[in-house]
């Protein structure tokens, strides 16, 4: 959950929205857990910080980035 709630983080960051919006804090983990739902990327968005994004909210948290591996990822566009 701390690396998905960094890919949320950082997609506050970039778009300098709210997530969900008008959903209610009990309705958000089934949102996100049962129907996989993701705030909408903006199609301006860089690629790197969508690629980011995407990796920390992957559906399936051990497919999703360790600490570590985040490290990794932006050494290579140091």
């Amino acid at each position: 959950s701390d690396i998905y709630s960094l890919g949320i983080t950082i997609w506050e960051i970039v778009t300098r929205k709210i997530p969900f919006v008008g959903v209610s804090d009990e309705d958000i983990p089934f949102l996100v857990k049962a129907d996989e739902e993701r705030p909408a990327i903006p199609e301006d968005c860089h690629p790197i910080f969508k690629e980011l994004i995407e990796m920390c909210w992957h559906p399936l948290p051990d497919k999703r980035p360790s600490a570590a591996e985040l490290l990794i990822f932006f050494n290579k566009y140091d």
